[in-house]
């Protein structure tokens, strides 16, 4: 039976891993804890790929910047995307308008993912969309987007029009 401890082996597994992903990836210009990266970072040069320019000069525009591991990145991303939401109340109004926006990628139970995805998921790259459900006359929005996965174990099994 498999256990939740890591073993030594796990670990040295798990950090050959982590680097071999750091030395794929390279480095990235980020603000930690923002939504994108500002730019990656050419490993002969240092210097960001769009404009050229190097830490201090990309600190002029963004202060917090750092140069970092871009596989560090996404996973700090990926933790965020990956936090829990809450559903928030909408009226039914807003409802219907984003149900009629777009044909639904998903919808299930009275509820349904908005048409166009609003982001992609860090560790996976799958999109992920809003979400609306109704529940006994209320309407609400899921705080994050939501990937057709965590939609189908929400709501249950149903066909998507994308095939994600």
């Amino acid at each position: 039976m498999k256990t939740t401890e890591q073993t030594p082996t796990d670990l040295a597994v798990d950090a050959a891993f982590s680097q071999m992903k750091r030395d794929l990836l390279g480095m990235c210009f980020a603000v930690p804890g923002e939504g994108n990266i500002i730019d990656t970072a050419d490993p002969k040069s240092g210097r960001s790929h769009i404009q050229g320019e190097n830490l201090e000069e990309i600190r002029r525009r963004y202060p917090a910047a750092v140069l970092m591991p871009l596989a560090e990145w996404l996973e700090a991303k990926t933790k965020a995307q990956d936090a829990p939401g809450v559903w928030v109340p909408v009226t039914e109004e807003r409802f219907n308008e984003m149900l009629n926006v777009l044909p639904p990628a998903a919808w299930h139970n009275g509820a349904f993912l908005v048409g166009e995805a609003s982001d992609h998921h860090a560790g996976t790259g799958r999109p992920r969309f809003t979400c609306y459900r109704e529940r006994h006359g209320e309407f609400a929005e899921y705080s994050r987007p939501m990937t057709h996965r965590e939609f189908r174990a929400e709501f249950g099994n149903c066909p998507n029009y994308y095939g994600y």
